[in-house]
């Protein structure tokens, strides 16, 4: 007979309620040292392990006499600290735009400290915080107060497996511009100007993009074109975008980096895409430019729940 496989049962749930279900078949989070373990094989004897091991040990220790949180309190929002929680959230930004590791974090943070500023504090557990807990959420935000007033868009979904996982991306393509125009000959005199300057192989949303700004800067009004150009720049040319998404997991998610939570590399993947195209620098002066970001960089709320938890509960009381 096979051996039988343990589950985690509500009466452990009760018995143990630092450890809640992972998104792994098998497995359980514990959320005071934010590890992922197996418990298929001994069930509570497996949780009975995982307790006396040093990792966890040392969390018990470090979350009875300082919690995170007290270090990080919701300070003034003085010109200061906006411009140290813009700096942190830009080191995040970074770590994850090119790939670097959270723990990375740990060094280049002491080095700032040491030749730049000494307040500055973004080692790997703030630096995943601001990724999942502030950055992503916004991001997700954004997004859906843009398609508030979007016509046209489509959906791409694919599916993919990662080892036990199942990846399924939900990607949304629209094309949506505050100032376009109305009128046909409007935008074939800006092109017969342009055209010579657009044989170097610029991107066609970059000629749209300028050619906005010219008719926005004679005062020319949207009225019909709009429509036309959110549909033509929503309908996809390949399934290329969900791929890469694929692929973005791969070099993520490697045998080396192999203890991310799926909330992060989830994160990670939204951030990467909704701003894809937008710098390290460019994002510095995005975050100067939105004071409720740097609020939440500063404040402790990023610790206090998942990410996953947020959105259940917003589903929840709908």
């Amino acid at each position: 007979m096979p051996k039988r496989r343990f589950v985690f049962t509500p009466s452990l749930k009760v018995e143990f309620p630092y450890l809640r279900d992972s998104d792994e078949i098998g497995k359980v989070l514990c959320n005071v040292c934010k590890s992922v373990f197996s418990i298929e094989n001994g069930g509570r004897s497996d949780i009975t392990q995982h307790a006396k091991q040093k990792k966890h040990l040392l969390a018990v220790s470090s979350s009875s006499s300082n919690k995170v949180t007290t270090f990080f309190t919701n300070v003034q929002s003085t010109n200061e600290s906006k411009r140290i929680a813009a700096e942190e959230g830009l080191f995040a930004y970074h770590t994850i735009i090119h790939n670097h590791s959270f723990r990375s974090m740990d060094c280049t943070t002491s080095i700032i400290k040491k030749i730049y500023e000494k307040k500055f504090s973004c080692a790997r557990t703030k630096c995943e915080s601001i990724i999942v807990k502030v950055i992503a959420p916004f991001a997700i935000q954004q997004m859906l107060d843009e398609l508030k007033s979007v016509k046209f868009l489509t959906i791409m979904v694919d599916t993919s497996n990662h080892k036990n996982l199942t990846l399924v991306p939900i990607l949304i393509r629209y094309f949506d511009e505050d100032e376009l125009f109305d009128e046909f000959n409007h935008v074939l005199n800006v092109m017969k100007v342009k055209m010579q300057n657009w044989k170097n192989g610029s991107k066609t949303e970059d000629r749209w993009c300028e050619i906005f700004k010219i008719l926005e800067k004679n005062n020319i009004l949207i009225k019909y074109f709009t429509v036309i150009l959110e549909y033509s720049m929503a309908i996809p040319g390949t399934n290329a975008s969900v791929e890469r998404v694929f692929s973005i997991t791969n070099v993520l998610w490697t045998d080396e980096k192999n203890r991310f939570l799926v909330d992060t590399i989830r994160s990670i993947i939204i951030v990467k895409q909704h701003f894809k195209n937008v710098s390290c620098t460019e994002f510095h002066t995005f975050l100067l430019e939105h004071p409720q970001l740097l609020k939440l960089i500063s404040s402790s709320e990023k610790y206090e729940k998942s990410y996953s938890e947020d959105i259940s509960e917003q589903s929840s009381s709908k």
